[in-house]
């Protein structure tokens, strides 16, 4: 789910199977996280959602527009576990198939800025504590 090789494999016959069309969500833990294009077993912490009539990056971009839903209705005090009452009835907008791919395809292209803008944003503490720090220093060095 984040990019890592897949550490450990197994031969159970009982598991669940994802396909590279699936897209996966963390249903424990780090909820609302997904994953798509990956393939195999999944564990008990992982949804594997598969598509019919709708695009996986549509999803995909839905999922992560709901993911502030999704953690503010989870259930479990140690461990966060998505509230399936509040998950199932999300309103999904259908649209048709071919702005499901336009709309997808933009959010690929406006995400990574996103999380880039999110990014600079969570610095925005430390820089300004480095500030008062300097400006600090800056005054002490000229009373002395």
């Amino acid at each position: 789910m984040e990019g890592k090789p897949i550490r450990a494999y197994t031969n159970d016959e009982g598991i669940h199977v994802a396909s590279k069309y699936d897209l996966m969500i963390v249903w424990d833990g780090s909820i609302g996280k997904t994953a798509r294009g990956i393939q195999g077993a999944i564990g008990s912490t992982i949804a594997a959602l598969t598509p019919v009539i709708i695009q996986t990056e549509f999803l995909n971009a839905f999922l992560q527009l709901s993911k502030p839903i999704i953690e503010q209705t989870s259930r479990g005090t140690g461990l966060q576990h998505i509230n399936p009452t509040t998950f199932w009835p999300l309103s999904f907008p259908l649209p048709p198939i071919n702005e499901q791919k336009r709309l997808a395809e933009k959010l690929d292209h406006i995400m990574p800025k996103i999380d880039a803008v999110k990014e600079r944003l969570e610095r925005i503490p430390q820089i300004v504590k480095h500030i008062r720090q300097s400006v600090l220093n800056a005054a002490m060095e000229e009373q002395q």
